[in-house]
């Protein structure tokens, strides 16, 4: 449905269609199920979730694109593009979505941490200036350092229903988007962390 919008003509048929398929989609994210570790491994190459941001970025909707980041991330662990959320949410604004992104960091949980840091990074290294988009990523880059840093005070609890995060590719993404952000003092808090804590 969402992509035959590029199928029709007229722009009040077009309208319309799109405010049906924005109206189902609410309904979508509502009733979405959790996923959390090891849950996608079953399917396809392209998880429910990915596809899902496929079809947000032809709707273009601010309160769907707010709803991925706050209702369904949290809850779905599956493997996304962060090239494609990026893609999603530039468009509508970085002031817009900043608040989404936010919430969506601050739930971050052990099966998103490298997915989330990824994202951070994604972020980060976009090309053109953008105040609006570096304030964000400044929140951003807090709230993951904060996130690692309650991680790894429940190392060494492992459990097979966890995932098994790659700490260096979680530290090499999260320093990465610290440096490009000049961000000192969060530079600063996660080396003294890193620094300090006792290798297990």
């Amino acid at each position: 449905m969402v992509v035959g919008l590029k199928k029709i003509n007229g722009q009040c048929e077009k309208n319309a269609a799109r405010q049906q398929c924005v109206a189902l989609t609410d309904q979508i994210v509502e009733f979405w199920p959790e996923c959390s570790f090891g849950c996608h491994r079953s399917r396809s190459k392209f998880s429910d979730c990915q596809r899902f941001i496929s079809l947000l970025k032809i709707l273009k909707a601010l309160s769907l694109t707010r709803a991925l980041l706050t209702q369904v991330l949290p809850k779905d662990h599956s493997p996304i593009s962060a090239t494609d959320v990026v893609a999603l949410c530039k468009p509508i604004g970085w002031t817009d979505v900043g608040d989404g992104l936010v919430e969506l960091f601050e739930q971050t949980q052990e099966g998103t941490l490298e997915r989330n840091a990824n994202l951070l990074e994604a972020i980060c290294v976009l090309k053109e200036s953008d105040e609006d988009r570096l304030s964000v990523c400044v929140k951003l880059a807090q709230k993951m350092v904060d996130a690692v840093k309650r991680f790894d005070t429940k190392r060494g609890t492992n459990r097979w229903d966890k995932p098994k995060v790659n700490r260096v590719k979680l530290l090499d993404n999260l320093f990465k988007s610290l440096f490009v952000l000049g961000d000192h003092d969060s530079l600063d808090t996660l080396v003294n962390h890193v620094t300090s804590k006792p290798k297990k």
